[in-house]
């Protein structure tokens, strides 16, 4: 049977419904595909918000930490800071006068009596230790105590300058009452003598060339024959006619003008200034090496 006219109308005007539905399902997945853009979207601005948010936060609390940690490393106070100073400078003094009680001290030449091995102005290290543990021997350079007014009273000067002396000897900056510095030509028991100008000087017998005298300088000016007393010693200057040493505080016995070992400081070790002087302690003991053994 053929289609009547009517019938393909018919079949026309119901076709378009699935188009429709087909536009309808477009239209749906377009709003869909909209909505999950703006989704997307809203959703990728609100987590870019909520990240910056967190960094602030967390920044904040990095910060707050921070801060807390500044307020908890407070800087030192000014009181501990002079404490630990003065640690220091007592620490460092307790050194200082442990090496000069002990082991060595330093000393100022202060005239030419010991001239030209020592000079006004030298100065030179002596070992503590050598007078309480060695014997003490002829040709030693020695400093030691004024055994008694061999030297002038140091001025007390006015308060202050007194009042610094003082401190300087109690603290071992400077060494307390008066030094001297001379060489050792007799040792206990030793007869030292010479038969005035142009004579050599003679120990136990024994005549001495003295390399250490300063030139042109005669080994002694008067004669005089003394014996030393046991554990004292007879000293001289290398400067004879200017040093006024034991032969100057004697009596001709030997009694008043040698030193007694316990006033000697120590033997003479260096000069350690100025540069131009940095030697050993002068020492001589060779010159004395043919001298026999006091009887």
């Amino acid at each position: 049977m053929s289609d009547s006219p009517l019938s393909r109308r018919a079949r026309r005007n119901a076709d378009p419904q699935p188009a429709a539905e087909d536009a309808a399902a477009t239209g749906s997945d377009t709003t869909s595909s909209t909505s999950d853009t703006r989704d997307g979207a809203t959703s990728a601005v609100s987590g870019d918000a909520t990240s910056a948010r967190s960094s602030r936060d967390d920044g904040a609390t990095a910060a707050t930490a921070s801060g807390d940690e500044k307020r908890e490393r407070k800087p030192r106070s000014t009181a501990r800071t002079w404490l630990d100073r003065l640690i220091l400078v007592v620490a460092v003094w307790a050194i200082w006068a442990f090496i000069t009680t002990f082991v060595v001290q330093p000393f100022r030449i202060p005239s030419g009596s010991m001239e030209n091995t020592l000079r006004v102005g030298d100065r030179i290290v002596v070992a503590k230790w050598a007078p309480r543990f060695t014997d003490v021997k002829r040709g030693d350079v020695i400093v030691f105590k004024d055994p008694g007014d061999w030297t002038d009273p140091v001025p007390s000067g006015n308060v202050i300058t007194g009042g610094i002396r003082k401190i300087a000897e109690v603290t071992h900056l400077s060494a307390s009452g008066s030094h001297l510095v001379k060489r050792v030509v007799g040792v206990g028991g030793d007869k030292v003598s010479c038969e005035g100008p142009g004579q050599k000087l003679t120990v136990n017998g024994v005549a001495i060339t003295e390399p250490y005298l300063k030139s042109g300088v005669q080994p002694c000016q008067d004669k005089f024959s003394i014996t030393v007393p046991k554990d004292k010693v007879w000293v001289m200057g290398d400067n004879r006619s200017n040093s006024a040493d034991s032969r100057y505080h004697d009596d001709g016995t030997g009694r008043l003008g040698s030193v007694p070992v316990g006033d000697i400081t120590g033997r003479g070790l260096a000069v350690v200034w100025p540069i131009g002087n940095i030697a050993g302690g002068h020492n001589d003991e060779d010159a004395f090496s043919k001298v026999p053994a006091a009887k």
